[in-house]
């Protein structure tokens, strides 16, 4: 199957690269059903480890070690996923765990920093990003939203103009 119809001197998107990476050779096509149901998994183990992570904090405990634990074995797992896609789909849920850990102190920090003058900031924070997440989902299941090279690119001007705000 050929993916570029034009020839190209960067060693990373030749044709043959791609006929032979294991991601690509002989997998059969992702699924809408299939990204939910990973997508719902991968929150799971993250809300689990944030949740243990804040209550944690929240009984007085010592945050440091999950903190650290999360911050750099979160970046240690993504540097390998990224250096060995193959092993993705097995230290997917590692990195959502960690992560989780991250999340959870940080949060739980956070939302006692400001609950004076921002109580419940954090929750709604959470609240937005997954509401965010499910509205965009159902509307790309519906079909009202098309993923497309300029749908791509305001999304990605979009994400500029929040990050830089």
């Amino acid at each position: 199957m050929a993916l570029f119809n034009s020839q190209t001197g960067n060693p990373a998107l030749n044709q043959k690269i791609f006929d032979s990476h294991p991601l690509v050779a002989g997998q059969s096509a992702m699924t809408f059903s299939g990204t939910i149901n990973k997508f719902i998994f991968m929150f799971v183990m993250l809300a689990g480890a944030s949740f243990y992570s804040w209550n944690v904090y929240s009984r007085g405990g010592n945050i440091a070690p999950l903190l650290w634990t999360g911050i750099i074995g979160g970046l240690v797992v993504a540097v390998i996923i990224s250096l060995k896609m193959e092993w993705a789909q097995y230290l997917a849920p590692a990195y959502a765990i960690l992560e989780g850990f991250f999340l959870g102190t940080i949060s739980a920090a956070l939302n006692n920093e400001f609950k004076v003058k921002a109580p419940f900031l954090v929750m709604q924070a959470v609240l937005l990003t997954f509401g965010v997440v499910l509205a965009m989902l159902a509307l790309y299941k519906s079909g009202v939203i098309k993923v497309t090279k300029r749908y791509v690119m305001i999304v990605i001007g979009a994400t500029a103009g929040i990050f830089v705000f």
